[in-house]
């Protein structure tokens, strides 16, 4: 598990003053990415490679609100891999109270350039590999409720 930080800003609020629910799926791409750079992978060594990774898939389940300051944290683990998609589990933490705001659940696919799908070649797929068979062994994946 890669755990993130951050407060919420002004402008990734609504009129209500509740975060506008579009951003939540920018604090999951920002978990994402920190877990593939903690491996050792970085999106601009991949995009050199000609390897992209687009969203195929995406649930999220609010359950609190998160306001204007609010500290936030953001847990991502991978919840499974193979050469061709990666599925990551997500849970963010309100941290004031430890209150669970949002679940949500990506599967990103490996593609070309041109977006066709792709196997992902070595080290990068050895790297999730490992850290897939660390997050079995660990336990506590965060199920979509």
């Amino acid at each position: 598990m890669i755990s993130i930080k951050g407060t919420v800003r002004f402008g990734e609020t609504d009129m209500m003053g509740l975060i506008y629910h579009p951003n939540l799926l920018c604090y999951l791409e920002m978990g994402r990415i920190a877990y593939l750079e903690a491996l050792g992978i970085t999106l601009e060594e991949l995009l050199a490679a000609g390897i992209a990774f687009p969203l195929r898939d995406c649930q999220v389940s609010f359950r609190k609100p998160l306001t204007y300051g609010d500290g936030y944290e953001v847990r991502t683990r991978l919840a499974d891999f193979n050469r061709a998609k990666m599925e990551f589990t997500y849970k963010v933490i309100r941290t004031k109270d430890g209150e669970t705001a949002a679940q949500g659940r990506t599967v990103n696919v490996f593609t070309d350039g041109k977006g066709s799908i792709l196997r992902l070649p070595q080290p990068w797929c050895d790297k999730l590999f490992a850290a897939l068979r660390q997050e079995r062994e660990e336990g506590g994946h965060e199920r979509l409720e």
